[in-house]
């Protein structure tokens, strides 16, 4: 099993029965299993992952602190599709039935077809988002850098 993270906040997971998906600022990103902390799999980026991932059906939504968004295959962490913000991502994404929204320090937040990565719709401020979008019903609440509250 990989060491354990020395300083707090350098890693964030999420588990999803006996794996745990982790990535962190000085590494890839992994699936290990919990019960024996064998890897399962891994993928590399060249600045690694400060946002927590996200489980839904078979796939793992993750982004990096490039700011390249990933839906990865849970079993292999293939890559199914990618998308390119134009800044650092550090909240987790969230899902609406079928689409999955994350947001991006360009102050963007992104709504993708969850299968196809399709961009469906996005909505911009004037500063950062380093949130996680917050799903209410068929609303999106956000906390933006601008000082203001998104609905």
């Amino acid at each position: 099993m990989p060491p354990l993270p020395d300083q707090p906040g350098r890693y964030l997971w999420v588990e999803d029965g006996d794996v745990v998906y982790i990535g962190g600022l000085d590494g890839p990103f992994r699936a290990l299993k919990l019960s024996d902390g064998e890897e399962l799999w891994q993928i590399k980026t060249e600045l690694g992952f400060k946002a927590p991932a996200a489980v839904q059906g078979d796939r793992v939504y993750v982004g990096d602190t490039d700011g390249k968004f990933y839906a990865l295959n849970k079993a292999d962490g293939k890559v199914l599709w990618s998308y390119s913000t134009d800044a650092e991502i550090n909240g987790g994404a969230n899902f609406f039935k079928d689409q999955v929204l994350l947001c991006s320090q360009d102050g963007t937040l992104y709504c993708f077809e969850g299968q196809s990565g399709k961009l469906v719709w996005k909505y911009t401020i004037e500063n950062m988002l380093q949130c996680s979008p917050t799903v209410v019903d068929e609303r999106v609440f956000l906390a933006g850098c601008d000082g203001k509250f998104h609905v």
